[in-house]
């Protein structure tokens, strides 16, 4: 868990912008950005180009139900491309801007929600 946690601040700490994929197994992931950095208790980090990915895979379906991406490239992520993220991901389907509340988003699948952190990040994993 603290692994875990340290990878998390590692992807908080950078800037996002992402091309990663909700649903996706281990194994696309790794064809979409090569082979995994190093993982524990579900959670993987990729490199891909000037990106950093950190996804987590669910235990049970084996998808992957969280990604976190950034860069040490720039920061914040501007809205074009926080806009650009959530189109992709996790496939069809719509996000809509929660009402008050310029940070978050709920998917129209009911599934996915997203943040946009201070730091500048965008985090998007499953609905509670």
């Amino acid at each position: 868990m603290r692994k875990y946690l340290s990878l998390l601040l590692l992807g908080l700490a950078l800037p996002c912008l992402s091309e990663a994929r909700l649903g996706k197994t281990l194994e696309e992931c790794e064809d979409l950005y090569g082979p995994s950095l190093g993982g524990e208790d579900g959670v993987h980090v990729f490199m891909k180009e000037k990106f950093v990915y950190v996804c987590e895979f669910d235990p049970d379906s084996g998808l992957c139900d969280s990604v976190l991406a950034g860069t040490e490239v720039k920061l914040p992520l501007t809205s074009t491309e926080v806009a650009g993220f959530l189109s992709e991901n996790p496939g069809e389907g719509e996000w809509t801007q929660a009402e008050g509340d310029e940070k978050r988003w709920t998917h129209s699948s009911g599934d996915w929600k997203a943040y946009y952190g201070n730091s500048g990040t965008l985090l998007i994993n499953a609905a509670d």
